[in-house]
């Protein structure tokens, strides 16, 4: 287990360098690149459909990964949505000061400006709304 976390890590860092350098227009590390091309050689499950006693589809009993193809998975699906110039034009970095996430998206209506609106955007509009009052605080001291 230790070393799929390891793994899991170095699969996160090698993603962050790749999306976050397309974000920067920086072209992304070569190891990072190595290890995702690496990591997607790996064959990935193969899908597995059953059908329940009423004709209709069901959940798939045997739904265990091996760590070789869960990295390959996410290696590949990463491939896969850089390789996309459509998808990948929806790739934001969080526009939170505190945080460095980077998310897909969905690209309905007005674009996102946060990862999530209950974490950063709550955050980020709370102390801006700290700064107002104290500067409206400050202003009617003078």
């Amino acid at each position: 287990m230790g070393s799929l976390l390891a793994a899991l890590h170095g699969v996160r860092a090698c993603a962050y360098d790749v999306t976050s350098g397309y974000l920067r227009g920086q072209a992304p590390r070569s190891e990072s690149v190595r290890l995702l091309n690496r990591l997607a050689q790996v064959n990935p499950p193969v899908p597995h459909l059953e059908v329940g006693a009423d004709g209709l589809p069901a959940a798939a009993t045997d739904t265990a990964l091996s760590a070789p193809a869960l990295l390959s998975t996410i290696a590949r699906d990463l491939i896969t949505l850089l390789s996309d110039p459509l998808r990948r034009q929806n790739l934001r970095a969080c526009d939170a000061e505190i945080c460095r996430m980077i998310y897909l998206d969905a690209g309905q209506g007005r674009p996102r400006k946060w990862c999530s609106m209950q974490r950063c955007g709550n955050i980020t509009k709370a102390a801006r709304h700290r700064r107002q009052r104290e500067a409206a605080a400050n202003s009617s001291l003078s």
